[in-house]
């Protein structure tokens, strides 16, 4: 089946404007956001069947280091999808509100794909969480950085989003490089290839877009 194609987004073509709400609209609906993401580490990403068909039919050929690896890329892709759309109310400015089209549209093409790679395989896409003192360390970081987003707007809200998206990026790009390194099949190859050049691009439009803001600052 011919997969949808992805729009490679150019520096020069981001220019775009965004719709607002008013101030309380924004506030509602960026709290259900975070909150939803906030749920996000304890919840399973699962393809088009039930959990418990998914439990007794996970494919044991898969990897466990693999399978962890591929579940963290189906909750970033998730994540990015949520704050896409919420990130529409916050007050972008043109050129990055047309990133975040972008990374909505891409990021929601990859999840699919993954999702139909992991179905084939009977496999349950579930994040990989630590565990312990870095575990809670890690938990407590989200947390802030969801409250700084739920609290700043219009530029100060766009500058802290592109650099929260520049360091999650730099770690999508690190599991995809890594998970291409799995040479036993079952590896979803295609996707990851995909996965690889989508982020890549994704991070140096970001890296134009604070660039730009610092220069216009």
């Amino acid at each position: 089946m011919k997969q949808p194609a992805v729009n490679v987004l150019t520096a020069d073509h981001m220019g775009r404007r965004n719709t607002r709400l008013p101030r309380a609209t924004q506030s509602a609906l960026m709290l259900v956001a975070m909150l939803g993401l906030a749920g996000c580490a304890s919840q399973t990403i699962e393809p088009g069947v039930s959990r418990s068909a998914n439990l007794a039919a996970a494919d044991r050929s898969v990897s466990p280091a693999l399978a962890a690896v591929l579940g963290n890329l189906a909750q970033a892709s998730s994540d990015k999808c949520q704050l896409s759309f919420l990130a529409n109310f916050k007050g972008l400015s043109p050129e990055a509100a047309e990133f975040n089209r972008y990374m909505g549209q891409s990021q929601k093409h990859l999840l699919d794909l993954l999702r139909a790679w992991a179905h084939a395989h009977h496999l349950v896409l579930r994040q990989h969480k630590r565990r312990g003192l870095f575990g809670q360390a890690a938990k407590l970081q989200n947390s802030s950085d969801a409250h700084a987003l739920l609290s700043a707007s219009g530029a100060s809200f766009e500058h802290l989003y592109l650099l929260l998206m520049y360091t999650d990026y730099s770690w999508q790009i690190q599991l995809d490089e890594a998970a291409l390194q799995f040479k036993t099949p079952p590896v979803p190859v295609n996707y990851l290839r995909q996965a690889l050049k989508v982020n890549r691009h994704s991070r140096s439009l970001i890296m134009h877009l604070l660039f730009s803001t610092r220069a216009r600052g």
